[in-house]
């Protein structure tokens, strides 16, 4: 991901995202490295610390929503799906607003996701 992108999906400044990324690389958790698609633009790439991070995040969060939906049987489970894949399909009108609605996926529990499937029905957005 570029610091624009970053920057766009975040709402931020230009130097604020760039101040975000500086802090992020001090702390061992992001790195710059050369873009693939264009020697002079810098991509942000995940450390090993900062793979890390985000896989502790990821427990934290499905340990809480665990919790959360414990009070819904398995029906209400489906319905509840389904009514907020929907209200994620309508958040996303371009390839900004996905990066900011799907801020930290879990491709392993989310296999069929709203957000890449609204972006694909606008072939205009790109994907995430």
């Amino acid at each position: 991901m570029s610091i624009e992108r970053l920057r766009r999906a975040l709402g931020l400044s230009h130097p604020g995202a760039v101040r975000l990324v500086d802090r992020l690389v001090t702390q061992g958790v992001v790195e710059r490295r050369q873009a693939d698609a264009d020697r002079r633009a810098v991509a942000l790439h995940l450390t090993t610390a900062g793979n890390a991070n985000c896989a502790a995040v990821l427990a934290v969060r499905q340990e809480r929503m665990a919790r959360v939906l414990e009070v819904l049987d398995p029906d209400e489970r489906e319905i509840l799906g389904r009514i907020t894949e929907k209200l994620l399909n309508g958040l996303v009108n371009d390839l900004d607003q996905g990066y900011s609605v799907c801020r930290l996926c879990d491709p392993a529990s989310c296999t069929k996701c709203p957000v890449a499937d609204a972006l694909n029905e606008n072939p205009c957005t790109g994907h995430l």
